[in-house]
């Protein structure tokens, strides 16, 4: 574990050359840790090196099949790749390993995304739904909700989305760029005829 923690340290340095050293001592020393092999994957992905990153990702995995941080690095690399299927199936899997109603919001929110960009709509608004009714949600959640709804054909409800993540965004600076994109798609949800 001291191996690891001090890998995880240089990591956090940058120092990827010493980090790789640790994470090479903690799979000789005990091959089926699943915190060895999820630090090979974290310095072999800021080494940009995805790939081989997956390989000791899903190790891990292998080892211990609920590791959230693992999966959800995992998840990332497939996004980046536009593997959004297996983004999904890798966020699925975390998720069904939580109590009904207790997954994170975060794990919702990246499902919610991996669905609209799948342009499963409907079903990603009703992920980011979900997202949205934790306790405070963010002006980027309400932002992709909003366009979920929109682009599955629920312009009312996309409308009162966009309301509702405005006020929130006016409220905190740190939202300004979201804001830009909100009042984009108000924009657009202004030119989509009312039932």
């Amino acid at each position: 574990d001291r191996v690891i923690r001090l890998g995880e340290m240089y990591l956090e340095r940058g120092d990827l050359e010493r980090a790789t050293r640790q994470a090479d001592r903690a799979i000789q020393a005990n091959r089926p840790s699943a915190s060895a092999w999820a630090l090979r994957g974290n310095v072999l992905r800021a080494l940009d090196r995805n790939q081989e990153s997956l390989a000791a990702y899903h190790r891990a995995l292998s080892y211990q099949g609920h590791y959230p941080d693992v999966q959800l690095a995992i998840a990332e690399i497939y996004r980046s790749q536009g593997r959004h299927s297996r983004e999904l199936a890798t966020l699925r899997t975390l998720a069904d390993a939580y109590p009904p109603g207790e997954t994170p919001t975060h794990v919702l929110y990246q499902q919610g995304l991996a669905l609209k960009q799948l342009r499963r709509y409907q079903a990603a608004a009703d992920v980011l739904a979900a997202a949205a009714e934790r306790s405070g949600p963010s002006s980027e959640i309400l932002y992709h909700l909003a366009e979920s709804q929109w682009l599955a054909g629920d312009a009312a409800n996309a409308r009162l989305t966009v309301r509702s993540a405005l006020d929130r965004s006016q409220s905190n600076p740190a939202d300004r760029r979201v804001a830009t994109e909100l009042l984009s798609l108000q924009r657009r949800l202004s030119q989509t005829p009312r039932l």
